[in-house]
């Protein structure tokens, strides 16, 4: 995998921050990296496993949110972050897999301007949403004598958050274009960011850094340290019943520190090559592939979060396995069992009988005991 001589970052993972430049204040020398043939298969692997849990994981949680008890205003919150999540799940991560295995660019300028914007878009969208859940948890349990976000209210929050998302990315789709490079010796075209000069690509960066790391981090820390604070001089007797808002406290928590783990090595390396390197290595183009990698990772192991810390979202999760399950099963019986359409005219039968002798029995009979199962989502 070749990397340009005249780029401050090489476009070889197309994330939000990787920089090209046209200028010639800043040379690198051209570096092939030959990376080992068991290593490239362990990464398409674990990228196949991240877009799996990522487009299932996150299209469970946006189908949840349709159930008429999980609509609230923090499962609202939730939703819009699986949402963005699940379309970097689903564009991104196959795109820069196949990318990266192939070492050059295959799929043209559109896709060389929409792939990075729409990584910036889902950075800005997860952050923005992040803080907008601090602030609303903050609201309810700290400031609960005030009015209450209504889901109206948190929709425009929501639709705030995705305008703000698509401008802080945008000079990406002026600056990507495609460049044509040997590769291996042989012509290939590249998606590179060409930036006018090196501090526009280095104030980029910091800006990335500050506006979709740092600052958010900080914001939310400091709510959610209030948080914790009010917890913590709540009366014995109050305690218990808020107990519940420890436990979605402590999830929204997690989501936080999971992110915030994930992205920190992205921001520092990219940092580290925008205003130090001078020679690109091998361990730098390995470090590039994996904390691509961690990112996309950030976005499937939420809806794992939401699972285990979360009741409702659990329950969600196993009624769609099960319907799902059911529901193979009922169409491979329809087609493979001869006697199906008679077994289902008999249960039919059976429950009609059930509920006409009601009235007759000894107690009060309840429909919803027969164990005839509809999808709930």
């Amino acid at each position: 995998m070749a990397l340009l001589s005249n780029c401050t970052n090489s476009t070889l993972n197309n994330s939000l921050s990787t920089n090209c430049t046209s200028s010639n204040e800043e040379s690198f020398t051209p570096f092939d990296f030959a990376e080992p043939e068991a290593m490239r298969w362990i990464r398409i692997v674990a990228y196949g496993l991240v877009f799996l849990f990522g487009v299932l994981g996150n299209l469970m949680v946006v189908l949840a949110f349709r159930q008429p008890k999980m609509r609230t205003v923090p499962n609202l919150f939730i939703s819009n972050l699986a949402m963005a999540d699940g379309v970097v799940s689903l564009v991104n991560v196959p795109l820069v897999a196949l990318h990266a295995h192939l070492s050059y660019w295959p799929y043209g300028e559109f896709l060389c301007k929409l792939l990075p914007f729409l990584q910036g878009v889902s950075l800005a969208a997860s952050v923005g949403t992040m803080m907008a859940i601090s602030i609303d948890r903050y609201m309810v349990i700290v400031r609960y004598d005030r009015p209450k976000l209504t889901l109206v209210k948190a929709k425009i929050w929501i639709a705030v958050i995705w305008i703000i998302s698509c401008i802080i990315p945008s000079p990406i789709i002026g600056y990507s274009n495609i460049m044509t490079v040997p590769v291996k010796g042989v012509m290939r075209p590249k998606c590179v960011e060409t930036w006018p000069n090196p501090a526009a690509v280095k104030a980029f960066s910091m800006m990335v850094f500050l506006l979709l790391y740092c600052i958010p981090l900080i914001i939310t820390c400091t709510f959610y340290g209030l948080i914790a604070r009010a917890f913590k001089n709540l009366p014995t007797a109050q305690k218990v019943s808020h107990k519940a808002q420890r436990r979605i406290v402590r999830m929204f928590l997690i989501v936080v520190f999971l992110f915030a783990l994930c992205w920190l090595p992205y921001h520092v390396l990219f940092l580290y090559m925008d205003y130090v390197l001078r020679q690109y290595t091998s361990t730098i183009v390995s470090l590039v592939l994996f904390v691509q990698w961690l990112i996309f990772a950030n976005s499937a192991c939420n809806p794992i979060v939401y699972a285990v810390f979360n009741t409702n979202y659990r329950r969600q999760f196993m009624n769609m396995a099960r319907f799902s399950f059911q529901r193979d099963y009922s169409i491979s019986r329809t087609i493979h069992g001869p006697r199906s359409a008679e077994a289902h005219q008999l249960a039919l039968a059976n429950v009609k009988a059930i509920v006409g002798r009601q009235t007759s029995c000894p107690e009060a009979c309840n429909i919803e005991s027969i164990d005839v199962r509809r999808p709930t989502i």
